[in-house]
């Protein structure tokens, strides 16, 4: 059963600790937590997920069947009565028309949860051009800045603490934090200078067109990591830290979508793509654990959508077995099983170069649901 009907329409969900938060169409940000007591003794089950980074852990889900019920909306009533009445907590969003910063003036695309254990944040993305910063602890906003020239997109953060953002500028951002600005130093800071705790890093240009998604997959042994970014022009691009200038950079394309590529999930040995073009395309991921550089191959063609997909995840069932969901554009959600332990065949498309899109993984689709 669904939950937070009655609002505007849910944009993006994370889970952060107990709680889950959504972003709204109306530019809130709404808390959710469990209507009843938390059990300690209660029945538990334990779930094996994808944490996004080619890893996986192992979530205690608690057994009893409480709901869902909203705790918080941000920014919180308390925010809004500390800001409307001093003259420079007001930014220009128009040429007539003021707001205040902790505000977000258009839809709230993406959230993603950063920080510490003990001190979570949350950062949330707009098409308004800005990501804002918020301390989960009270709730709080701690920054703003304009991140691109244009819409964004998409949102991550890494292990190492850095936060990459994506945009319809065809650039992809790093964010570097000297750390939360405390509550006493962010009332003395004038407007312009709140968002000076966090800092450029560098900027990634290889796209041609608006990117949409981002994907971190860490290898199964070590800690290197690579980015992929997907985007309209219907590529997916491959990044891999240069450590001798310490950035990302560019490694190769995977072509194979005829349309715009609109979400990704990806485990360390595999990376799935969801596209316009209605279909989902599974990619195995190669030669990184051995210290070169990382291979693609294309291993199947995932059809059965009837709208462009929007969005996918992925967890594992057991260790051989990798459970995929897609959402689409159709109405529909759709499970598929994966096995992990497929053999791929080693082909290449000679005209281009690209991985070929010969589907030799063992996929089904085990169940269907519909929305009402």
């Amino acid at each position: 059963m669904g939950f937070g009907a009655g609002y505007a329409a849910v944009k993006a969900l994370v889970v952060g600790g107990n709680w889950i938060l959504s972003a709204h169409q109306d530019q809130r940000i709404r808390v959710w937590g469990k209507s009843g007591k938390i059990s300690t003794n209660g029945t538990r089950r334990s779930k094996q997920v994808s944490d996004g980074y080619g890893q996986t852990r192992r979530d205690l889900v608690d057994g009893d069947d409480g709901q869902h019920k909203l705790i918080a909306s941000m920014p919180t009533l308390r925010d809004y009565i500390k800001a409307f009445v001093a003259p420079r907590n007001y930014v220009q969003v128009r040429r007539h028309c003021k707001r205040l910063w902790i505000e977000h003036v258009d839809i709230i695309s993406m959230l993603a949860i950063g920080g510490t254990a003990d001190d979570p944040i949350l950062y949330s993305a707009s098409w308004d051009r800005s990501i804002k910063v918020w301390r989960l602890s009270d709730l709080k906003c701690l920054e703003s800045f304009k991140a691109h020239e244009d819409a964004i997109n998409a949102l991550l953060v890494s292990p190492d603490g850095l936060l990459y953002s994506a945009s319809s500028d065809a650039k992809i951002k790093v964010w570097g934090s000297s750390g939360a600005p405390e509550e006493e130093e962010q009332r003395r800071m004038p407007k312009s200078k709140k968002t000076s705790k966090h800092f450029l890093i560098a900027s990634l240009e290889a796209h041609k067109a608006s990117v949409n998604a981002l994907s971190l997959c860490k290898e199964t042994h070590g800690e290197k990591f690579a980015l992929y970014s997907a985007g309209s022009d219907k590529d997916i691009v491959v990044w891999e830290m240069e450590h001798e200038i310490r950035q990302m950079v560019p490694k190769g394309t995977l072509k194979g979508h005829r349309k715009a590529v609109l979400c990704l999930s990806s485990t360390a040995d595999f990376l799935c793509s969801g596209s316009a073009d209605r279909t989902i395309r599974v990619w195995r991921r190669s030669g990184a654990s051995s210290g070169g550089l990382s291979s693609h191959c294309c291993v199947a063609i995932l059809q059965g959508h009837c709208g462009p997909i929007k969005c996918l995840a992925m967890s594992f069932s057991d260790e051989d077995h990798c459970v995929l969901y897609s959402s689409s554009l159709d109405n529909q959600l759709k499970v598929w099983n994966l096995t992990v332990s497929m053999t791929v065949e080693s082909v290449k498309d000679e005209g281009r170069g690209s991985a070929v899109n010969e589907p030799v993984a063992s996929l089904i689709a085990p169940w269907r649901f519909k929305s009402f």
